[in-house]
C-alpha cells in the first residue's frame, strides 16, 4: 500500500509538471491522450510491484529472477503497444513514442529507486 502512494504521488507530480508544461510543447509534437499513458503506468508499475513483493514466500531469495522476468515481460509489452500504435496511428505516432518513451525512463527510475530502497530494508 505504501509503494502504491508513492506511487500515485509521483504520477501526481508527473502530472502536474507536465500540465504546466503543456502550452509550450509545440503543436506537431503534443499528445492530447497523455492522460491514458498515465493510467497505463499506474497500472503496470502496479502490477510490477505486486509481482515482485506479492508473494512471501522465498521473498528475498528469488528476487533476482522476478525482477528480471518481471523487467523483460514490461519491457515486450511496452514495445508491442509502441509497434501497434505506430502501424495503427501514423499521423500522431512520433508524439505517442516520444511522450511514452518519456514516461517509460521517469517511472522506470521511480521503480529502480523503489526496489533499491526495499532491497536494503530487506537485508
Amino acid at each position: 500500500m505504501i509503494f502504491f502512494k508513492k506511487l500515485l504521488l509521483f504520477s501526481l507530480v508527473l502530472y502536474a509538471v507536465y500540465f504546466f508544461l503543456k502550452p509550450y510543447i509545440p503543436p506537431g509534437i503534443g499528445f492530447d491522450y497523455m492522460h491514458y499513458l498515465f493510467l497505463f503506468f499506474i497500472l503496470l508499475m502496479t502490477l510490477f510491484n505486486y509481482f515482485l513483493f506479492g508473494f512471501r514466500e522465498n521473498e528475498s531469495k528469488n528476487i533476482v529472477m522476478r525482477y528480471l522476468a518481471a523487467t523483460t515481460i514490461k519491457f515486450l509489452i511496452c514495445i508491442t503497444i509502441i509497434v501497434v500504435f505506430i502501424f495503427s496511428a501514423r499521423s500522431i505516432a512520433v508524439a505517442f513514442t516520444a511522450h511514452f518513451l518519456i514516461l517509460y525512463l521517469l517511472y522506470t527510475a521511480f521503480e529502480v529507486v523503489i526496489l533499491y530502497r526495499n532491497i536494503r530494508l530487506m537485508k
